[in-house]
């Protein structure tokens, strides 16, 4: 370790300043390596926060999609199941009007000309 109140000569000091410039010169070349390497990871940090942002929103939508069709199949089945039900129904209660009427009809109840 040198002694930093050291004395040189004269002769000695343009070889310690040009040693001590191209010092300082490697330095600032890793320093600029060194920012150069943060920049770019940085860059690819928000390449990579916008990818996986974009692709959670296409999953969002997609999900969104989906569950908008799932909806719509219940909606339409109950639908369908409330028609049939309906149509059901209707049947059920003309073939039960027909029956009386036909009972009706064999009892003689229904001729009130008598």
């Amino acid at each position: 370790m040198s002694n930093p109140h050291q004395q040189f000569s004269p002769a000695q000091a343009p070889g310690r300043s040009q040693a001590g410039a191209m010092g300082v010169s490697h330095t600032t070349l890793h320093s600029g390596d060194s920012a150069q390497v943060v920049r770019e990871s940085s860059e690819h940090a928000e390449q990579s926060q916008g990818f996986l942002q974009q692709t959670a929103g296409q999953v969002k939508d997609m999900a969104h999609g989906a569950g908008t069709v799932v909806m719509n199949a219940a909606q339409g089945a109950g639908e369908t199941v409330k028609n049939v039900a309906q149509g059901t129904g209707q049947t059920v209660m003309n073939l039960a009007h027909s029956a009386t009427e036909t009972v009706k009809n064999s009892l003689g109840a229904g001729d009130k000309s008598n």
